[in-house]
C-alpha cells in the first residue's frame, strides 16, 4: 500500500475565497456530511497571477485541501469521490461549474511511529514530517484526510493511477509513506 500527499502544480489556476466567511465554511470541512445544509458558496477562479496568464487546470484549491474541480474531474473520479466522501457544488464569478470534495476523515495517523512537531503549547499537531498509517485502517480508502490534521489531503495509487489515466492536470502527488508488507 502506498499513500501519497496531494500537492500544488505551480502555473495552473487556483481558486481563492470571495471572501472571510468563505473561507471559513472550507476550515469546517471535517469529515462529517454537509450536503444537507450546503449552500453553494462563491469563489473566484484565478485565471493569471502577477502578469502571466496562467494553465487551465481540472483541478483547484486554497492550499492543500479541499479539493476543488472542474466537471472533467469529478467525472472521470465519479467512483472515487462516491465512496471516499461527497461533491459539493461551488459558485464561480464567471458561471465556471467548479465543485468542492469534502472528504472522509479517517484516523489512521500511527502517532507514536511518525515524526510529528507538535505545538509546545497545546501538543497539537504542528507539521507531520513522516507519516506512518495503520494500515487496516486504509483498506479500500483512495481519498482522506485526519481528524487531527485535516490541512492535508492523502491519496491512494489507484487514485494517482486514475488521475494519470485521465489526464487531470492541476495536482501533483509526493509518496508518503509506504507499507512494509502488501
Amino acid at each position: 500500500m502506498i499513500i501519497y500527499k496531494i500537492r500544488i502544480t505551480e502555473g495552473y489556476e487556483f481558486v481563492n475565497p470571495s471572501n472571510q466567511e468563505t473561507r471559513s465554511v472550507f476550515r469546517g470541512f471535517n469529515g462529517k456530511k454537509q450536503r444537507e445544509n450546503w449552500r453553494p458558496v462563491l469563489v473566484l477562479l484565478e485565471r493569471s497571477n502577477l502578469g502571466r496568464k496562467l494553465k487551465r487546470g481540472d483541478f483547484h484549491t486554497i492550499g492543500a485541501t479541499p479539493l476543488i474541480m472542474r466537471k472533467r474531474a469529478v467525472v472521470a473520479l465519479s467512483e472515487i469521490w462516491n465512496a471516499n466522501g461527497e461533491m459539493l457544488p461551488l459558485i464561480e464569478e464567471s458561471g465556471e461549474e467548479l465543485f468542492v470534495f469534502n472528504s472522509q476523515s479517517i484516523d489512521a495517523l500511527n502517532e507514536s511511529q511518525s515524526n510529528i512537531v507538535r505545538f509546545p503549547s497545546s501538543g497539537r499537531i504542528m507539521v507531520i514530517k513522516q507519516p506512518v498509517f495503520i494500515k487496516e485502517k486504509l483498506k479500500g480508502i483512495d481519498v482522506f484526510h485526519l481528524p487531527n490534521f485535516p490541512y492535508i489531503t492523502y491519496v491512494s495509487q489507484r487514485f494517482v493511477d486514475k488521475v494519470k489515466e485521465n489526464d487531470l492536470r492541476g495536482i501533483d502527488f509526493k509518496q508518503v509513506w509506504q507499507s512494509s508488507t502488501d
